[in-house]
């Protein structure tokens, strides 16, 4: 049995999410629904993943309602996870967000959220 030590929150997940596997194809593709949905629902135009660990954000801007459009964000978001390294688990969080962890190309895992960002940009 693995080992924890006590440390914040944020220090306790990212011991637990050391300690389990890359998620696999099909269990990548078995998220799909849930997210495609979130980003139908929960969000009007902006959605934000923040990775505050690293200082590394993006703004997903939904522009159109085209029937399509939360599958294109949702593949939008997969391609990004993917980028930035491999996928360790993806739930949802407080506030009808997720909380996202990826084990990048040095094997460390960094704590990303994905939420609604309408509020935070203002156009003018």
């Amino acid at each position: 049995m693995a080992e924890l030590t006590m440390g914040n929150l944020h220090d306790m997940n990212k011991q637990l999410s050391e300690q389990m596997p890359v998620k696999s194809i099909p269990e990548i593709l078995a998220l799909y629904p849930k997210l495609e949905n979130w980003f139908e629902y929960s969000i009007d135009r902006y959605a934000m993943l923040l990775c505050h660990e690293q200082r590394d954000f993006t703004i997903f801007n939904k522009v159109s309602d085209m029937a399509d459009m939360a599958k294109e964000a949702t593949k939008a978001l997969f391609e990004c996870i993917e980028n930035r390294g491999g996928l360790v688990s993806m739930d949802p969080a407080d506030g009808d967000a997720w909380e996202i962890w990826i084990r990048d190309e040095d094997n460390a895992d960094h704590c990303y959220y994905l939420f609604n960002y309408d509020n935070a940009v203002i156009e003018v």
